[in-house]
């Protein structure tokens, strides 16, 4: 296998988890939560930081800095820190990275394989619920707010619908279960494999 996963994923749908399954079976390193620390130091910010900022598109607050000669928008610096250490990964040789727009970042590698991860709201408020030990309804508010705060953050940095199927190879409903998802996935490397 030599190619680069990138994963998109609804909040709850389980895209991370998923994921570390391929970056298992494929053994191949496998992304997400590590590109924070990376990120932060290619930005020379602090890893609270980065964790608070990341995937949010800047507000008016994060512009208004920089009119006032402040420097780049937080914000700004994170996602160009990110793209870089994304790029480099991928260079490297094959990963699986999750979210932070590497399906934009990487539109240009020839060895990209793009997916998008979803599910009902039902099943993702359940999930979400359980992992959080919170109730039904602040799940759903907390799958609500991220799914939005990563459309915003993908609309403003790629200008493309975030989980539109034309812009990733293969759109998936978790809902068949995390192992039958990444079989399918899997299904579909070894037939792109052979091309």
């Amino acid at each position: 296998m030599n190619k680069t996963i990138t994963i998109s994923r609804e909040y709850g749908s389980g895209g991370r988890e998923i994921g570390r399954m391929l970056a298992e079976r494929l053994d191949i390193p496998f992304y997400d939560r590590k590109m924070v620390e990376m990120a932060a130091a290619e930005a020379g910010l602090s890893v609270d930081v980065v964790r608070k900022k990341e995937e949010r598109r800047p507000g008016t607050f994060d512009y208004s800095n920089y009119l006032l000669n402040c420097g780049d928008p937080i914000v700004d610096r994170i996602f160009f820190a990110q793209s870089g250490v994304i790029r480099r990964l991928a260079e490297q040789g094959p990963c699986v990275i999750v979210g932070r727009c590497a399906d934009y970042v990487l539109r240009d590698h020839p060895q990209c394989l793009n997916l998008f991860i979803h599910a009902p709201i039902e099943l993702r408020v359940r999930r979400v619920a359980e992992r959080m030990g919170c109730s039904a309804e602040e799940a759903k508010e907390a799958a609500t707010t991220a799914d939005k705060n990563r459309a915003a953050y993908h609309w403003h940095y790629a200008r493309a619908t975030w989980g539109r199927a034309s812009n990733h190879h293969l759109c998936i409903d978790s809902s068949i279960g995390y192992e039958e998802t990444a079989e399918t996935i899997m299904q579909l490397i070894r037939l792109t494999d052979k091309i």
